[in-house]
């Protein structure tokens, strides 16, 4: 018959590691539940404040880009002096959905602009942690649509360094295409010069 010193070592020795395993998950979860929390209270991308113009021949516009993580875009359709080279809100492009990305993901953003009128397109895309960096500023780009008619417009990745990351400043542009009725691509001449000195993001 066991001693009740032998019996208590015994009982000690099987729940120590059992109470290690409850306190490994506990600390799991609590560091979740605080991960959660601090994405949560991060702030997110500010929502557009770009509005689509009312006319009847508006060119239509959806974008794209070779970047799986954030790519912002911007619009401007207005180049009097007063907002000479300011350029709005029309979204974001998130193609992953995580608790750890402080944005919901994003597949497409579609939006309409004025014809016959110089459009002006920006982007930016940006990411960075120990893993994973990716910063790219393409220049604007201006261009004429047509009435009534559907155009691409993305951001076009040209190369990555040895480590598959993109060089910081960027190596990547902004292209635009014309979609024809019968699903075609027609590339778009654009003019890389803005139409006014300044250029000033919106906010």
């Amino acid at each position: 018959m066991q001693s009740p010193a032998i019996n208590l070592y015994l009982y000690v020795s099987i729940k120590k590691p059992i109470a290690n395993k409850v306190d490994e998950m506990f600390h799991r979860i609590a560091l979740t539940s605080a991960l959660i929390f601090l994405c949560a209270a991060c702030n997110t991308t500010p929502p557009p404040n770009y509005k689509n113009p009312i006319a009847p021949d508006n060119a239509k516009v959806s974008f794209e880009s070779d970047f799986e993580l954030h790519t912002h875009f911007y619009v401007n359709t207005d180049n009097t002096p007063q907002s000479c080279g300011k350029f709005e809100r029309a979204g974001y492009l998130l193609k992953r959905d995580s608790i750890l990305l402080y944005d919901k993901a994003n597949y497409e953003i579609k939006i309409e602009v004025p014809s016959n009128k110089v459009v002006g397109i920006s982007a930016s895309h940006y990411f960075d942690d120990p893993t994973y960096r990716s910063s790219c500023f393409p220049k604007p780009v201006f261009f004429t649509p047509e009435a009534n008619a559907n155009y691409i417009v993305k951001v076009n990745l040209i190369r990555t360094d040895r480590g598959g990351r993109l060089p910081l400043g960027g190596q990547c542009y902004v292209s635009v295409a014309n979609l024809k009725t019968d699903g075609s691509y027609v590339n778009v001449k654009t003019n890389a010069k803005p139409p006014c000195k300044e250029q000033e993001i919106e906010k």
